[in-house]
């Protein structure tokens, strides 16, 4: 019968298997169909869309690939032709999307009316050499050597020994819920299914202990149709000892070789590769969704650091992973040729379902919070004491509501203040605010401005930068602004040195003035235009004559800003510069395989140009 069941599922692909993820078919509750040439489908259908789940169960024997190979020949293109057009149908298919298919699948997928793009890749190591070496292997190595100081030691539980001892089996369920509650957004639908105690008999678990309790464990599966395995679930207590994962995920590459498998998949690194210029024509709003898909998701998974921490272990190829979708409805029914590239409709039909499938949950539990926290206070440690302080004394002073007049008396700052109260005060008053107005209005963007400065430059030059801000802005804000009034407007000066002012804004200018060095073409448009908007919004707005001149210090900071951040900025290029220079400005192997011969005018004149070409590019430190 064409639509099989689990058990047949099971059978093929212990011979057939050939994508990493094609177990997950018995996990994720996935249809199956199996065509009179053997060519098996896994499907999940979700109103007009048909969800196929990567790439169809190639029958092994005669002319028929174990595994898929480079390229396709006509044959097994004529032989995928018939498979989808029974399927089609069977399945009675009106939008298809062919989801997580290797590049090889992609050109049958093309020739046959389907539109792709790439959508994420895998990384996959060979067995045989699995160890990394040299300075790229470094830091794997010194992380597993860290780990085994710290008595971290890695074992093999059998399937069996798992189900037979209860103790075992709560441990692995105990981290693997611990694991599950570290997500605020959790995905466990269709091809993201987690679920490492069914099928147990067929994978293979490695557990990481620590001298006090068992850490962390993976799941292996087998990939039989590249005789390896997807090392599937790394699953980790929210704490667990430096290099538990680097020395995990080593010894279970060992043990599979040593047990004849070839090579391992670290698993698919979705949305990091995708290209607005890359794919098939894709329709302007479904390129501007794929596009900005990435940035969006990335809030809640670290997908650049999925990719950084597998690239550790030394891949030996990166295998591109495609999206494929047609319209199969009939062409009167969509008004288009029967050959024609799916339009909008059908790509956000497809993307619509594929997010259904995926079954998007928010989990706010108090593991995913203390998580939260956790990373915060590790990446931005400055900015979450800043905002704590800033956020305690609103609460504390003001009671989220008024500053209240003792408090303006014996923290805000003024100039008529005796010497030895100017710490005091112009520290204090940093963080205190005039009403609920007042705070949203500058403390909220200032905290914004301190996790972007502390997220661009070093953390040392920020707190420096910050601190200094707020022992020195009041006093270099009365030599500067005030204290000339003295002379030049006595009666002006007394009102001055009167003035009683609370507020970080003068940090925000700085801040701003500084940040805006982080773009390339337009800061200094920018710098004017801010700089006039300080001094006419300030003079628009300002009732008296010496709020308008106290107000004025904001444009002072954030020009001081701007050339803090200019001098930084210059201070990196040189550096650049001077590094670049160091640098071979050609490969001599390069100009002899080119035909050129070495230290000809030629070749002087391409290492020229190169050299040329390098210094431009470290002018921009970001770059």
């Amino acid at each position: 019968m064409p639509f099989v069941d689990r058990e047949r599922v099971l059978a093929r692909f212990r011979t057939d298997g050939a994508n990493s993820s094609h177990f997950v078919w018995l996990l994720a509750g996935v249809q199956a169909y199996e065509c009179a040439n053997g060519w098996l489908f896994g499907y999940r259908q979700l109103g007009e869309v048909t969800l196929i789940a990567l790439e169809p169960l190639i029958p092994s024997g005669p002319g028929a690939p174990k595994a898929y190979p480079k390229a396709y020949d006509e044959a097994q293109l004529s032989a995928f032709r018939s498979a989808w057009d029974e399927f089609a149908r069977a399945v009675h298919v009106r939008v298809a999307a062919f989801v997580a298919v290797y590049e090889p699948f992609v050109a049958l997928l093309r020739r046959s009316g389907f539109a792709c793009v790439r959508v994420g890749q895998e990384p996959w190591v060979d067995l045989g050499d699995c160890i990394p070496t040299g300075n790229a292997g470094k830091g794997v190595r010194n992380a597993r050597n860290q780990a085994l100081a710290a008595g971290l030691t890695v074992e093999e539980w059998k399937a069996d020994d798992i189900e037979a001892d209860a103790a075992k089996k709560h441990v692995l369920r105990e981290i693997f819920d611990e694991w599950r509650g570290q997500r605020l957004v959790e995905l466990g639908g269709f091809m993201n299914v987690t679920a490492p105690f069914r099928f147990m008999h067929e994978r293979r678990y490695f557990v990481l202990r620590s001298p006090r309790r068992v850490e962390s464990f993976l799941v292996a599966t087998p990939v039989p149709g590249r005789e390896g395995y997807f090392l599937e679930d790394l699953v980790q207590r929210r704490t667990v000892p430096r290099g538990a994962g680097e020395l995990i995920t080593l010894e279970a590459m060992v043990a599979l070789s040593a047990g004849g498998a070839k090579t391992a998949s670290l698993g698919v690194v979705s949305l990091t590769s995708i290209d607005p210029h890359g794919g098939d024509d894709l329709p302007g709003l479904v390129r501007f969704v794929m596009v900005q898909a990435p940035a969006l998701l990335s809030q809640v998974y670290n997908f650049s650091g999925m990719e950084i921490y597998r690239k550790r272990f030394k891949p030996r190829v990166w295998e591109a992973i495609h999206l494929g979708v047609k319209d199969c409805r009939a062409p009167l029914e969509r008004d288009a040729p029967a050959d024609a590239l799916p339009g909008t409709g059908a790509w956000l039909r497809a993307l619509v379902a594929l997010l259904i499938a995926f079954q998007p949950r928010l989990r706010l539990t108090p593991g995913w919070l203390l998580g939260a926290i956790g990373s915060r206070l590790r990446r931005t440690p400055f900015t979450v004491l800043f905002a704590a302080v800033s956020l305690a004394l609103f609460a504390r002073i003001n009671r989220f509501h008024n500053l209240p007049d003792w408090a303006l008396a014996k923290y805000g700052f003024f100039a008529n203040a005796h010497w030895s109260e100017w710490l005091l005060r112009t520290t204090v008053s940093d963080f205190l605010y005039f009403d609920v107005h007042h705070f949203l209005a500058c403390a909220v963007p200032l905290i914004g401005l301190v996790y972007w400065a502390e997220r661009t430059h070093k953390r040392a030059f920020v707190v420096t930068l910050i601190l200094g801000n707020i022992v020195f802005d009041d006093v270099l804000n009365y030599w500067v602004l005030i204290k000339p009034f003295e002379h030049f407007q006595p009666s002006m000066f007394r009102h001055l040195v009167a003035y009683k002012d609370v507020g970080g804004s003068l940090i925000l200018s700085t801040l701003v003035g500084m940040q805006l060095c982080q773009f390339r073409l337009i800061r200094e448009p920018l710098v004017a235009i801010i700089t006039l908007a300080f001094v006419l919004g300030f003079a628009f707005t300002s009732v008296r004559l010496e709020w308008l001149i106290m107000n004025l210090n904001h444009a002072i900071f954030f020009v001081i800003g701007f050339l803090i951040g200019k001098g930084e900025f210059e201070y990196k290029r040189f550096k650049s510069r001077r590094a670049s220079k160091r640098k071979p400005p050609v490969d001599s192997r390069a100009v002899l395989a080119s035909g050129v011969r070495k230290g000809s005018p030629k070749e002087r004149r391409i290492a020229a140009g190169r050299g040329r070409r390098a210094g431009d590019k470290a002018d921009d430190p970001t770059s």
